[in-house]
């Protein structure tokens, strides 16, 4: 699983190595259907504070992309 942000790759992980533990769901998680949602969190302890923030604010995506 490789996530891409501008054409900056910022995360990678083996989807053989995303196994949920004994009794948590399916063993393989990323092995089964999967749906995306898109969210933009505000705030908290890695956001900072939103203080100087202009609200109200636009989340706008140009493209997703999946592929396998």
């Amino acid at each position: 699983i490789r996530l891409y942000i501008d054409s900056e790759l910022v995360n990678q992980q083996s989807v053989e190595a995303c196994r949920n533990p004994e009794g948590f769901g399916a063993q393989y998680p990323f092995r089964h259907e999967q749906y995306l949602l898109l969210n933009l969190a505000l705030g908290g302890q890695s956001g900072g504070s939103l203080e100087k923030t202009h609200f109200p604010a636009r989340f706008l995506i140009d493209y997703v992309r999946v592929y396998q």
